[in-house]
Order: C-alpha cells, then sequence, then structure tokens
C-alpha cells in the first residue's frame, strides 16, 4: 500500500464506515431473514399471520443487488476520498461552496469537486432495487458525529453519510426540496425545513440553499427514489424538475437515481448522458427475463431468500416442484414470488393446516387476488410482451426486441406500452388528470396567500422556527461577515 499516496491518506470521513473483506463479506452482510432465530414452534397463528401480513423484506442477495451495492459503496467512499477535509484545497473548496447562498446574484450552483458521479437504477416494478439500496442503507451509520479535528480545521461535524429520499409524486421541485429537507431534518435533528422555506422566497433560491446544507455536512451520497412516469415524464414541471436532477449531480455529492424503466427517457442530451453513465446503469429485470448466464444461480438466491420466510410448523411439501411453479407464477419478478409465497401461508393457516405444496401456490396464483398481477407475472414467464401492455410502466416495446417477438403496429409507435387503449384516448386522459391536478393545486395556493395577509407578524405560521446549523457554520457566518473567509474553527 502506498501510504504517501493521496487515495490512502488519513480521512475522518472515512474513517468509521465499515469495512468489507470480500464480496462475500458483503453479499452475507446485505443477506436479511425476517424468521432468522425465530421458534417457529412456539408461534401462535396471530403471530405467524403478523409476519406474513407486515413490513417484510427477506433478501438473499442475488448477483445484481451485490454489484449494485459494490457500487454504491465505491461512489460513497471514492467521492469522501476526494472531498477528504484535511487537504487544503479540499477545505477551499468546502468553504467556497457554503459561501453559495451569502451571494446575491449567484449561479444556479459551483461544484465543490472536479467530476460527477451518478448511477441509474431502473426496473419494473417488484425486481429488488428498493429492496437491495435499504439493505445497503442498513450497514452504514447514517450519521457520523465528529468532535474537534484540527487537521480539517472544524470544532465539530455532523456528518450526513447517506440521505435516502423519494420524488414527490406530483414532480415539483418545491415538494422535492421539502422532502430533502424534511428528511434531513429527521437524521440531523435540525429544523432546515421550517427556516428555509421562510428565508428563501423562490425555488431557486431555496434549491441552492438546500444543496449548501448537504454539502455542509459532507452527505456522502444520495439515494432518489420513486422516480416514475408521472413526476419525471408527465408532470408539467419534469422539465424543471430533470434540470434540477442534473445541477444536484454537478454538486459532486455521488447520486443515485432508482426507478421505472421508462422514467429516465429524457436522457438523450449527450452531455446529461455522459454525466449519467459516470458509472454504468444498473437495468433490474425479472429473473430470467433476459437471457444471462447468472439467472438461474439469481433465481437460486431469491429460493434461499423467499424459502426462508416460512412461519409453518411442518416443512413445505415437494420443495424442488415448489421452486419451479413458484418461478413459473410469478414470472422472476420477486415481490410477486414474495406475494404469492406469504399468501399461500395465509391461506394454510385459516385453513388450519401446518404447510404447504405446490398446489397452494397455484391455487393463489389462480386466485382473485392475484388477477391483476398475473398478466404482469404470465408475461414474463411466458416472454409474451402483448401481456405487458396492460402495464403502462413497463417497457413491452423493450422486452419485444429482447424475445425477437413482434408488437401491432399501435403498441409499436406508441413505444409499445398502449395499455389496451387507444394512444390518443390515453393521452387525453392523463392531459386531464394534470390539469385537474394543477387546478387544485391554484385553489390551495390561493387559499395560502388568503390565510397569510390575516396572520399577525407574530404567528408562527408566519414566522417559522429558528434555524439551525452545522457546528461551526455560526462561526463561518461571523468569519464571512468579516471578510477573512477562511474557513478555520
Amino acid at each position: 500500500m502506498q501510504s504517501d499516496h493521496w487515495f490512502h491518506e488519513p480521512n475522518p470521513l472515512i474513517a468509521n464506515l465499515p469495512v468489507f473483506a470480500s464480496m462475500a463479506d458483503l453479499a452475507a452482510r446485505l443477506a436479511f431473514h425476517p424468521t432468522a432465530g425465530l421458534n417457529l414452534a412456539t408461534l401462535t397463528d396471530f403471530e405467524r399471520i403478523e409476519l406474513l401480513t407486515g413490513d417484510k423484506m427477506p433478501l438473499e442477495p442475488t448477483e445484481q443487488s451485490i454489484r449494485v451495492a459494490a457500487k454504491c459503496l465505491g461512489m460513497l467512499r471514492g467521492s469522501l476520498k476526494v472531498r477528504n477535509p484535511i487537504r487544503a484545497e479540499s477545505r477551499r473548496r468546502y468553504w467556497d461552496f457554503i459561501k453559495t447562498d451569502q451571494i446575491t446574484k449567484a449561479p444556479l450552483m459551483p461544484s465543490p469537486v472536479s467530476g460527477v458521479s451518478a448511477l441509474i437504477i431502473k426496473g419494473p416494478t417488484g425486481t429488488g432495487k428498493t429492496v437491495t439500496i435499504q439493505r445497503l442503507c442498513n450497514l452504514l451509520p447514517q450519521v457520523i458525529h465528529h468532535g474537534p479535528c484540527p487537521e480539517a480545521q472544524w470544532l465539530q461535524m455532523s456528518q450526513l453519510v447517506y440521505l435516502y429520499t423519494n420524488l414527490p409524486s406530483d414532480g415539483t421541485r418545491g415538494g422535492f426540496l421539502l422532502q430533502i429537507l424534511l428528511d434531513l431534518d429527521r437524521a440531523l435533528g435540525t429544523d432546515y425545513a421550517g427556516t428555509l422555506f421562510r428565508k428563501f422566497k423562490t425555488v431557486e433560491r431555496l434549491a441552492i440553499a438546500t444543496v449548501v446544507r448537504l454539502v455542509a455536512h459532507y452527505t456522502g451520497i444520495i439515494f432518489i427514489d420513486e422516480g416514475q412516469l408521472r413526476n419525471l415524464m408527465k408532470s408539467d414541471q419534469a422539465e424543471l424538475m430533470q434540470l434540477f436532477l442534473l445541477t444536484l449531480i454537478n454538486t459532486g455529492i455521488p447520486v443515485v437515481l432508482m426507478g421505472n424503466e421508462l422514467a429516465f427517457d429524457w436522457i438523450n442530451y449527450s452531455q446529461d448522458l455522459s454525466r449519467l453513465n459516470t458509472v454504468p446503469a444498473e437495468y433490474h429485470h425479472p429473473i430470467g427475463a433476459i437471457d444471462s448466464e447468472y439467472a438461474d444461480d439469481d433465481w437460486s438466491a431469491f429460493r434461499r431468500g423467499v424459502f426462508g420466510f416460512y412461519v409453518l410448523t411442518e416443512p413445505v411439501r415437494e420443495p424442488e416442484r415448489c421452486s419451479d411453479v413458484l418461478r413459473e407464477c410469478c414470472g422472476g419478478v420477486q415481490r410477486s414470488g414474495l406475494v404469492l409465497w406469504s399468501e399461500s401461508q395465509l391461506e394454510a393457516i385459516f385453513a388450519g393446516a401446518s404447510s404447504i405444496g405446490p398446489e397452494d401456490i397455484l391455487k393463489v396464483y389462480a386466485g382473485g387476488s392475484f388477477e391483476k398481477l398475473r398478466p404482469l407475472a404470465d408475461g414474463f414467464a411466458k416472454r409474451d410482451p402483448k401481456r405487458l401492455l396492460l402495464f403502462p410502466d413497463v417497457n413491452a416495446a423493450f422486452y419485444a426486441r429482447a424475445w425477437g417477438k413482434a408488437l401491432d403496429d399501435e403498441s409499436e409507435s406508441s413505444g409499445g406500452n398502449a395499455g389496451g387503449a387507444k394512444p390518443e384516448s390515453k393521452a387525453r386522459t392523463e392531459q386531464s388528470k394534470f390539469k385537474a391536478e394543477k387546478t387544485r393545486e391554484a385553489k390551495k395556493q390561493e387559499k395560502r396567500e388568503a390565510l397569510d395577509k390575516t396572520l399577525s407578524p407574530e404567528d408562527i405560521r408566519k414566522r417559522g422556527t429558528q434555524d439551525l446549523h452545522v457546528a461551526g457554520l455560526e462561526k463561518l457566518q461571523e468569519e464571512l461577515e468579516r471578510g477573512s473567509g477562511d474557513g478555520s474553527e
């Protein structure tokens, strides 16, 4: 090891992060089995039902989930090494950026580091994107509270290792900024959401102030989930949201965008494509939907995870046949497989049975509760892209090409997602929906403005609450006002 190389310099930002010895070590720590350690024989039927109907995330990592987790860890640690506060140049960039919201007419955002790091994780719903990232987050401390560090020139610092946030369903930048600030406050115990909305009157200025806080806390990586057609493509603010996401990526904080496979079709300019492919994108397909040497291994991993989520007292009947039936019935969509597996056990409990077999899975698959998911599962299991047309957020045209099968002309011309309706009538429906949403928002804004005029200056709804900063930023403010701006603490 070259201890004198910048890559191996002492760095307080990574000193308290977990280290993984190997990919096998990472996979073992990513795995999660909700019933591990439980004595199933002592559980009551009600406790079994609690497990089967509650929030459950069994995970036995697949080859892809291990690869995704390793990439995200690399982005996190690599970025923090570049931003090492012990180096004078890194400190200068940091403090220059912190001063951004002191400038009256600043450009949208300077970059505290050179280069960007961005990853897109996309694919149909239920293919393990969110579960993988949430399990990775569970292996990391979200906040590290640092004491005095003379080398970094701070008295104390609350470091935000990661931020996990969601894009708002309405696709507005204001809604997204509020969500980011609320997530910051929950992690750090600050009140940025209350104070920044009162202080900054435009979305552009609020955006700068929000990103300044993210940089100030040395945010290691940002996970942005719920990228959907509605909020990234069809919202009336879609283009503004897209530009903001690109700007956020330019801050030097690694960004991971997760969501629907069709939600990122707006990325077509070469300059944007180059930014968003600094880390090769990950496309999560249902297991076996695309020919891969890892398909059978991935199914074996999923099977271990889902079979481990078993709460009945007697062993599974015909486990190999159960595995084959489950794979066929869910089409390799992991969430659908978990639904079939869990509901089969629930039905067994209600019937007074103590185990399940292949016929129980088939019964749930053919039942009414799975009716709306059945075409999705069959589309992937039978490689029939026409069945996928029922789902506007599934890229049926992509899978048709991958499977060497044709869709009708109308489906091909509309991107392969006619959803059983004529393109024009579907477009009119979407336009009407968004127009109605816009009208409702306008009326809400009118009511808020009318209320604001009736409030006294002392009313908390008008004044907001006291702003809280990173420890040391108040001292920085004093230094800035004196014109020193050296950032020392």
